[in-house]
């Protein structure tokens, strides 16, 4: 592929996704503590391994509802800066109206895609990325001018989806809704979420765009739901819902109904033992490293 297809293909898979971001804003939202709930372990780990101090000016990219921002905002305190970027312009107004009920004062807020920084300033202390480098069609071409965007010594942390076979909460009812439905192809330029949680891909994109002695640090998570009807109503209001849209109503309905019932029958294979709550082991990888 010529490199101008590809950005054209890019450019494509971009405006889809800030789209659909924007649109799936309402059906994301009443999901948004209990996956933060799930994700609890990840900012922190971020935090560390960025060694924020107080003073820091850190870079959040693909900020989504705010995370790792607001978080890093606090580890910061008054005497540092963050801003928060996203692709979608709804998500950030969201992450922006959780800063004020929080009390922050130091995030600022901006949209900017990822793979074409525009930012007026430089010299950060640290770039952070949470669950967001899986979407760019161009990863070494953002990875290069984000970690340009570091003072000498800074760090780019970021966290990716572990590999598929270590994510069943999500997998699962992937699988079973491209068993129930005949999938369209995926705009072209699209990546995998789970392509660089397979040992050694991010560490060695993180090689070659030259941030330097790039380590790793895997992430047990644990997802869990009150029962399989909302474990299925959990994924219908995320990303998965696209893969059914196009179906007639009763043929949709019958998807998400499936869903529920694999994931009752992974319940009683073992995945999710108990039966007070059903639940599902993830995983994400977290890596490091310096300008």
């Amino acid at each position: 592929m010529s490199t101008t297809t590809h950005n054209k293909a890019g450019a494509g898979y971009k405006v889809v996704q800030r789209r659909r971001w924007d649109a799936e804003l309402s059906h994301l939202r009443p999901w948004f503590g209990a996956f933060e709930r799930f994700l609890a372990p990840v900012s922190p780990a971020m935090i560390d391994l960025a060694a924020l101090a107080p003073g820091a000016r850190v870079l959040d990219v693909a900020s989504g509802f705010g995370e790792p921002a607001l978080s890093a905002a606090r580890a910061v305190g008054p005497t540092g800066r963050v801003v928060a970027t996203d692709l979608s312009p709804a998500m950030l107004a969201v992450a922006a109206e959780r800063s004020r009920a929080l009390g922050l004062t130091n995030v600022d807020f901006l949209e900017m895609d990822a793979q074409e920084p525009t930012l007026p300033e430089a010299g950060f202390d640290a770039v952070l990325c949470r669950l967001g480098l899986m979407f760019l069609p161009d990863l070494g071409l953002a990875l290069e001018r984000l970690g340009s965007l570091l003072a000498d010594g800074g760090r780019f942390v970021a966290a990716v989806w572990g590999p598929a076979q270590e994510n069943p909460w999500l997998t699962g009812a992937r699988h079973t809704l491209a068993e129930f439905v005949e999938l369209p192809a995926p705009p072209p330029g699209a990546p995998d979420i789970f392509d660089l949680g397979r040992p050694g891909v991010l560490r060695d994109a993180f090689t070659r765009a030259g941030l330097v002695a790039p380590g790793t640090v895997s992430l047990g998570l644990r997802f869990s739901w009150r029962s399989a009807v909302e474990y299925a109503e959990f994924h219908r209001a995320s990303p998965l819902e696209h893969m059914v849209r196009d179906q007639e109503p009763h043929l949709q309905a019958e998807a998400w109904r499936a869903v529920a019932r694999e994931a009752e029958r992974g319940r009683g294979r073992g995945r999710g033992r108990g039966r007070r709550r059903l639940s599902f082991a993830g995983q994400v990888v977290v890596v490091a490293g310096q300008r």
